[in-house]
């Protein structure tokens, strides 16, 4: 199941996201609130939630922001405003608070701009753009003077953007790192780190919160700059995910760059951003969670409903494989229709089948083709053995589809070891028979079985375990071919044809199909409520797009005025 994270701001907020989606995990920025604040409200998520599901706290990192001192109010365009920083507010806030030409960041953001004026600098996402920054004097403080070149709302802690970015990534900051000593504690909690730059961030914040912990901790990487292939495929090796962040992406690349930047991060892997990688000589991937962020259904903010783009747009990417899931950012943490966003985007992200489906189901087809053949004498055992060939093709491009290959020589040396041992018992009793030539076709399916494990524990090792199911499957699948090839080929006497010998095949068979269909929805509990939970699972598939509740949201929604929209 796709993941969707949803961003919160207060635990009424997390318990309508919850009862819209019980699987949707939450998201609390850290920036937009004190560090007392946030271990308030992890405490009050422990103490008050039933269920908890996995909570990122979203980390500053290297990402410049207004201060926490800025009041809200309006710039207009073309009005000057003044850029100063906290320090100097602070020392003067009696005298400076009532200004509203004032913009108040962090001292570290002011140091760095003031040692290299950008052309322009953009706040809230680009929402406010000011051009021609230069050093003035207001009020008695060293201050950077810039035109609003496009107005709009002021907020405290909203970012800031500067192309190319004055701020590098590396250790954690101090505030970050009083945050995760604080929160690592909470066994619910992971950590996604903004304006990552390099794996050592990553390494960095993962040791300093296992440290804590004593256990895991689950890292994302929030890609918001135009990194290269290599950066990238560098943070992918030690990162659990990366979010695709647009928001800040736009800011730094503008419209037509964020364009250009999305195609080849979607389409043409590996990439290098301006210039092929001369780095490595063979190609290397990003093989990790992916994770669509920044206004995915911003419309929803103030609307029931997203827009058709909004729709095909989340449904495309998804669909196709290129994202694992979304991020809602302001659509729960500050709209009106909460509940509404959470079942929709869920409903987009769960209406097609994605291609490990796809090819699950497609390898249970010629998996029935297969039990059909074999349920005949031995004339029928080659199209039998062809149909589960064909049956573990499909099973092995499911599992690539989610853990992609790192190595083509692994991929064909793994399983052609094992291969070669499992088929030398049967070189010696087939040989010198009328039926060697049944060896080409047994070696065959050997390697193709053998891939089609390897692939699902690529799968294992990509979910850190979470995923085993398929792993386990085809374990299965192989004991149960190698005891009825034995059974058929090499065994004689009173165990050839044996009742219990065809009960340990079957059963390992179905046990085999019933692990590698789990594999599609390991969130599920495989035996024990498994009924239940897949009953619930398949209503919550076959919801139509618009439920009861969206149906009454629209008809008691009331129209947007153009200022609002």
């Amino acid at each position: 199941m796709s993941e969707l994270i949803s961003t919160i701001v207060n635990c009424k907020t997390a318990r309508k996201i919850l009862e819209a989606d019980d699987k949707s995990n939450l998201r609390i920025n850290s920036s937009h609130m004190t560090v007392e604040a946030l271990l308030s409200l992890l405490d009050e998520l422990k103490s008050t939630l039933e269920h908890i599901p996995l909570v990122y706290i979203d980390l500053q990192g290297a990402k410049m922001r207004l201060s926490r001192q800025q009041s809200q109010y309006d710039v207009s365009t073309d009005s000057t405003v003044y850029i100063i920083p906290e320090k100097e507010f602070l020392e003067r806030k009696d005298l400076l608070k009532a200004f509203k030409d004032i913009i108040i960041i962090e001292d570290l953001a002011f140091d760095v701009l003031s040692s290299s004026l950008p052309d322009k600098l953009l706040i809230d996402d680009g929402k406010i753009v000011l051009s021609e920054p230069k050093f003035n004097k207001k009020y008695d403080i060293g201050a950077i003077s810039a035109i609003v070149s496009v107005g709009g709302t002021l907020r405290p802690r909203k970012g800031i953007n500067a192309s190319p970015h004055p701020l590098s990534g590396g250790k954690l900051n101090p505030r970050d790192k009083k945050i995760v000593e604080a929160s690592a504690k909470f066994p619910f909690v992971a950590y996604a780190l903004s304006f990552c730059q390099t794996a050592e961030g990553i390494e960095h914040l993962r040791h300093t919160a296992e440290s804590i912990r004593g256990s895991s901790v689950k890292i994302a990487a929030k890609i918001e700059l135009p990194l290269s292939h290599d950066i990238l495929c560098d943070i992918a090796c030690v990162s659990d995910s990366m979010w695709l962040c647009r928001g800040d992406l736009g800011s730094q690349l503008g419209l037509s760059g964020l364009g250009k930047y999305f195609y080849e991060y979607t389409h043409s892997l590996p990439f290098t951003y301006g210039k092929p990688s001369q780095a490595h000589d063979t190609p290397r991937d990003m093989s990790c969670e992916h994770i669509l962020a920044g206004e995915v259904l911003d419309h929803m903010v103030s609307n029931p409903l997203p827009t058709r783009s909004e729709a095909c747009h989340v449904s495309e990417h998804v669909r196709n494989g290129k994202f694992d899931g979304l991020v809602l950012s302001n659509e729960t943490a500050y709209g009106k229709y909460v509940k509404e966003v959470v079942t929709m985007a869920r409903e987009l992200i769960i209406s097609f089948k994605t291609k490990h489906e796809r090819f699950v189901f497609a390898g249970l087809i010629f998996s029935l083709i297969g039990d059909i053949f074999l349920q005949h004498s031995i004339d029928k055992f080659i199209p039998g053995l062809l149909s589960f060939a064909c049956a573990h093709v499909c099973y092995c491009i499911a599992f690539s589809s989610v853990a992609k290959s790192k190595s083509r020589l692994a991929d064909i040396l793994i399983p052609a070891i094992p291969s070669i041992l499992i088929m030398i018992p049967f070189v010696k009793t087939l040989f010198n028979t009328s039926l060697w030539w049944l060896l080409f076709f047994m070696a065959g399916y050997c390697f193709v079985l053998a891939s089609a494990m390897w692939r699902s524990f690529c799968l294992l090792k990509k979910t850190k375990g979470a995923n085993w199911f398929g792993f386990v499957g085809m374990i299965f699948f192989s004991t149960s071919d190698i005891i009825l090839s034995v059974e058929r080929f090499i065994l004689s006497g009173i165990l050839k044809g044996h009742p219990i010998m065809e009960t340990i095949i079957i059963s390992t068979y179905w046990l085999a199909q019933c692990f590698v269909s789990h594999s599609l929805v390991p969130e599920l509990p495989l035996f024990i409520s498994w009924f239940s939970d897949v009953k619930k699972f398949r209503d919550m598939y076959n919801k139509r797009i618009l439920n009861i509740d969206n149906i009454e949201a629209v008809k008691q929604s009331k129209p947007i005025d153009e200022k609002e929209q």
